[in-house]
């Protein structure tokens, strides 16, 4: 069951926006920019044209067609600022913007091409070749990002970087991204997420948009191990599949809640990722052993009859489908939630017990939850 949201950097990262897209094909190597030049270009005609690129909006649609062309113009336009940044380090190296300009190229290696090798390359590289503290930090902020991009890191590896990035650059906002990613995306471990929680408010307590975007990890790891009531009668929504009018009516065996906010058609890379997490969790875990709930929030009543072909083809999960103003929600009334989805793990006692956005993470506390019950079954 696929989780629509933005995609693993979420919109706080540039601008905090071009990471609404899937991750394009890593960019192509690019050439030394002054081979077979005369003359170097001046510093101002490269930073004019790396100014005047532009990003294109949301997607015209939610086609296959639209979304393609929207991730292709995203990926023109972020290969052309890469190569023009990699030009005014080459051949102005001491220019003010230097750190600027190889900051955006970085980040959009980790945002558009999903490329945090190529980062943690090139930044020890220049770090050391222009020995300037602005490039340090500037660095230091990308590879945070690399730390939630590279696919195989172990959890202690991404963390570590992470922190070794806020000791260069405790300002980043980067930085806060990329620790609150790590307690929302990479962990199920409760400990874990509360200490990075912490973390970030310690050191971006003056920063509002770091801290929004700081709410769901918090207000969810405040609840843990408090029990987890949710009420869904009496609103405007649609129940699929026999799907409950409380989380009450499955107290007495542990179940899985999804919470997600749908765009129907819209199949991103991490909704196929989640899909084929779920299939996993499923093959181990039946229904009849782990109950799934998904709560999805539309804000189209006709989209209703589309959410259960796509998230429920054979009829599993069991949907509940919330048509609402994103005001006046459940997950954001009765979870304060924000427009991100998470997996929530409810114990036999209806007590939150774990909760992720990485549903495979999850699984591990899953296991833990129902080794017992398999033993007396």
């Amino acid at each position: 069951m696929g989780l629509a949201r933005p995609v693993s950097l979420s919109a706080r990262v540039i601008a905090l926006t071009i990471v609404l897209v899937p991750a394009a094909p890593a960019a192509p190597a690019v050439a030394d920019p002054q081979e077979g030049t005369a003359e170097p270009r001046p510093a101002a005609t490269i930073l004019r044209e790396f100014d005047s690129v532009r990003y294109p909006g949301m997607s015209d649609g939610a086609d296959a067609e639209s979304v393609a062309k929207f991730e292709r113009e995203i990926s023109e336009a972020a290969t052309r600022q890469q190569v023009l940044a990699l030009e005014l380090a080459t051949v102005h190296p001491g220019h003010e913007r230097v750190a600027d300009v190889m900051g955006s190229r970085w980040i959009l290696f980790c945002t558009v091409n999903g490329d945090g090798e190529q980062v943690l390359r090139e930044t020890d590289e220049w770090v050391r070749r222009l020995a300037r503290p602005d490039v340090a930090i500037a660095a230091a902020g990308a590879r945070a990002l690399a730390a939630i991009t590279v696919p195989d890191f172990e959890f202690a590896k991404r963390c570590a970087l992470a922190e070794a990035a806020l000791a260069t650059a405790p300002d980043s906002v980067q930085v806060a991204v990329a620790l609150t990613d790590l307690a929302w995306k990479f962990t199920a471990d409760p400990q874990a997420q509360r200490e990075l929680a912490a973390l970030v408010r310690e050191h971006f307590a003056g920063n509002d948009d770091v801290l929004h975007g700081l709410q769901l990890v918090e207000r969810l790891g405040a609840r843990v191990g408090q029990p987890l009531a949710l009420e869904f009668d009496g609103v405007d929504a649609d129940r699929i599949d026999g799907a409950p009018k409380a989380l009450a009516e499955w107290r007495g065996r542990p179940c899985l809640v999804n919470t997600s906010f749908y765009t129907p058609g819209w199949v991103g890379e991490h909704e196929r990722e989640a899909r084929s997490e779920f299939a996993a969790l499923r093959a181990r875990c039946p229904a009849t052993t782990l109950p799934v709930l998904g709560i999805v929030t539309v804000f189209d009543a006709a989209a209703t009859e589309a959410i259960g072909r796509e998230l429920s083809p054979e009829g599993d999960p069991a949907l509940w489908v919330e048509r609402a103003s994103w005001e006046r929600s459940i997950v954001r009334e009765q979870l304060g939630l924000n427009q991100d989805g998470a997996w929530l793990l409810i114990d036999a006692a209806g007590v939150l017990r774990a909760w992720s956005w990485n549903l495979a993470e999850l699984a591990r506390h899953v296991d833990r939850l129902l080794a017992p019950r398999r033993r007396s079954i």
